[in-house]
């Protein structure tokens, strides 16, 4: 259980605690298991894309699902590796509504030596009626790429 603990703060500074948008947007991690990670989303009245019919922006969405998923595969990689997101699919099942928070998981799905691919859902009121459900794949070793060299003139 201890390593659990440490397991998941080390993921909440690393992650949720160190990405500025995580941090602006207000996620919180509420825990890991062996194979899913979950973050929350508060409610704001600022999330709102429609405030007469009082839905929340389908953005906020996006937003959530991809740092949920980029945490899931942080903490699978062991934060050693640098990622970046090559692919994002979201189908939005039903509207997100004002006044309830919103709550993402993710789970590693398989992982190769170059990408990782996950998958999860977002919901309000209970996981078995999600808002919206996504797919991922991610890049590993993002930053490991050689400089790009400016061309020279020929002049």
């Amino acid at each position: 259980m201890q390593n659990t603990s440490r397991k998941l703060e080390r993921l909440k500074a690393s992650f949720v605690g160190a990405v500025p948008h995580s941090l602006d947007m207000g996620h919180e991690l509420l825990g890991q298991s062996a194979d899913t990670l979950v973050l929350r989303q508060p409610y704001r009245e600022s999330l709102l894309g429609n405030v007469e019919q009082g839905l929340i922006h389908t953005a906020v969405q996006i937003s959530l699902l991809d740092s949920v998923f980029g945490a899931v595969v942080m903490a699978e990689l062991g934060y050693e590796e640098s990622i970046a997101t090559l692919d994002l699919r979201i189908d939005y099942l039903r509207p997100a509504v004002r006044d309830r928070d919103l709550y993402a998981s993710a789970v590693i799905e398989r992982k190769t030596r170059q990408i990782v691919f996950v998958s999860g859902r977002i919901w309000q009121h209970s996981e078995d009626a999600p808002t919206a459900i996504g797919r991922a794949s991610f890049m590993r070793g993002a930053n490991a790429l050689p400089a790009v060299q400016p061309e020279q003139s020929h002049a």
